[in-house]
């Protein structure tokens, strides 16, 4: 699979061969496109490519639809399923479960202002935003987080917000960083 520099070097050769065969027609119909490209790509490029290469001049349109098609092949290769909850989360020792194709939990019950949190996995840093919101996780514009910042541990409680401000009663979203996924949880304080 080509690399997405790859890609972008071989988006720009087009783009080269193409003005310069639009602004030197005369010079354009000796050369072919195809080595016109040989001369302005890297080898690297020419030989991720070489089976898309050919003598004859290529139309810009099957260009188009070549660079098209790459770009869909990379995106859908990368695409990866969201979780709401990309490790295991608890919350006073109970565990949540994944939120039924939604892109974040919802804890049933209300909880203190002092909850303490757990991940199921060892970071060594996380990092969570706890912002205002209603109960489908929307949050007002303009709206400013609590953050609490953990380090060497994998579990946390609310109460340790680096303001040092308390969690007033009402609904908020949760945000937990770590490692490379973000679990997402909407709760009540009580």
């Amino acid at each position: 699979m080509p690399s997405k520099g790859d890609v972008l070097t071989l988006k720009k050769s087009l783009r080269v061969t193409f003005f310069w065969q639009v602004h030197n027609p005369h010079k354009a119909e000796n050369t072919t496109r195809a080595d016109t490209m040989q001369k302005l790509m890297p080898k690297r490029v020419e030989k991720t490519f070489q089976g898309f290469m050919t003598e004859t001049p290529m139309k810009i349109k099957n260009t188009h639809a070549l660079l098209a098609l790459i770009a869909f092949l990379t995106i859908t290769t990368t695409v990866q399923a969201f979780t709401a909850l990309p490790f295991p989360v608890s919350v006073e020792g109970t565990p949540l479960t994944d939120g039924e194709g939604k892109t974040y939990v919802t804890i049933a019950s209300p909880v203190t202002s002092h909850a303490t949190i757990e991940i199921g996995i060892e970071v060594p840093t996380i990092i969570v935003n706890v912002y205002p919101s209603n109960s489908k996780a929307e949050v007002d514009n303009g709206a400013v987080p609590e953050i609490i910042l953990v380090n060497g541990l994998n579990r946390f409680s609310l109460n340790q917000t680096m303001s040092q401000n308390t969690l007033k009663p009402g609904t908020y979203l949760m945000n937990i960083v770590a490692g490379e996924g973000t679990a997402r949880v909407v709760f009540t304080v009580k």
